[in-house]
């Protein structure tokens, strides 16, 4: 598929070769790409970090 320069990005990522096995039995498992996989676990991991970052702000509040 041919990537939108206004909405994606081709990015290189290097990893150890068993970490990319293991990536490619779980892309094989959820019916996706290696690519979409990597991009489905970094959109959780943004929205989690997002999540604990707004819990952990709301918990103290920035004094003006």
């Amino acid at each position: 598929m041919p990537i939108n320069p206004d909405t994606h990005a081709s990015v290189s990522v290097n990893m150890p070769k068993e970490l990319y096995e293991q990536l490619k039995v779980l892309a094989k498992k959820n019916h996706r790409s290696v690519s979409a996989e990597i991009c489905y676990l970094v959109e959780l991991e943004l929205e989690r970090a997002a999540y604990s970052l707004a819990a952990f702000t709301s918990s103290f509040p920035l004094v003006p």
